[in-house]
């Protein structure tokens, strides 16, 4: 290892490499939780930094990790949510303007659009 107090952009792939070779465990990474997607990791992480500063819950108590799981596997799950929609939005309009493209090409009696017809009865699951 070089030392990496945080991994900078162009150092990523070197500290993976290294980081794989080294055995190590992954909570021990100087980035962690960061490229975990599990919320039991995210929550210690969390309670270790904000009860190491002496932060509380209503009742005076240290947070509680079992509670803040509950809070990172829904902000978590939120997040790839998100992404599943804005991936599914994106291919619905993909597949409009393919139908679009298809549509101008027969419209003008180019046989081009044979492969486009193919890749589309395809995306629609046909």
């Amino acid at each position: 290892m070089s030392g990496y107090p945080v991994i900078l952009n162009g150092d990523h792939f070197e500290f993976e490499q290294e980081w794989a070779a080294s055995g190590r465990p992954d909570n021990e990474r100087p980035d962690w939780p960061l490229p975990s997607f599990d919320a039991q990791d995210w929550a210690a992480a969390f309670c270790k930094i904000a009860n190491g500063f002496g932060f509380k819950d209503a009742k005076g108590e240290p947070i509680d990790e079992g509670w803040m799981i509950s809070w990172f596997a829904n902000a978590l799950m939120r997040g790839f949510d998100e992404h599943a929609s804005r991936v599914a939005n994106e291919r619905a309009d993909l597949l409009a303007a393919a139908k679009d493209a298809l549509a101008f090409l027969q419209a003008n009696g180019l046989s081009h659009g044979r492969g486009l017809a193919e890749a589309i009865k395809f995306a629609e699951g046909g």
